[in-house]
């Protein structure tokens, strides 16, 4: 329970500054969360998905390929699975591939840039609430040597 107060102590004691850190850091938090689960959901079944689909595309198997996007729907998945709806196509292929891979990569990337504002702006609030209390502590020295 020391310690719990202790740390409430050190809170307060960081000034106005320490708000804004808590809520970037909660905010933070949070982003990690739902990343690890979507990229989590993502990855379920890759290594399994990857073998299947490398022997399909071996033995020329399209129908077996198509059911096993349909069994792991996921990123990879959709990709395969919408260049294997352009049949042989080699060049309609590559581009449904290339548009699919676009689709996804904007899913993988969500909230990424509020991690990139966080880390910008987390250190400069440290900042100000060094220099916020360093001039505190230098202007209550002044009033007391005046009051002296």
């Amino acid at each position: 329970m020391e310690g719990l107060q202790y740390a409430f102590h050190l809170f307060h004691s960081g000034g106005l500054v320490m708000y804004p850190l808590l809520a970037l850091s909660i905010f933070t938090l949070a982003i990690a969360i739902e990343r690890f689960g979507y990229y989590r959901v993502n990855r379920k079944g890759s290594k399994q998905f990857c073998t299947g689909i490398s022997q399909a595309a071996r033995n020329q198997q399209w129908d077996a390929a198509g059911q096993l996007c349909r069994k792991f729907p996921t990123a990879i998945s959709r990709i395969v699975a919408s260049g294997l709806s352009h049949g042989g196509d080699m060049k309609g292929m590559k581009i449904a591939f290339h548009e699919q891979m676009s689709v996804e990569a904007v899913g993988f990337k969500r909230y990424l840039d509020y991690l990139s504002a966080i880390v910008t702006i987390s250190p400069l609030l440290g900042l100000l609430g060094t220099v916020t209390y360093i001039h505190s502590a230098l202007f209550s020295v002044a009033a007391y040597t005046v009051i002296l």
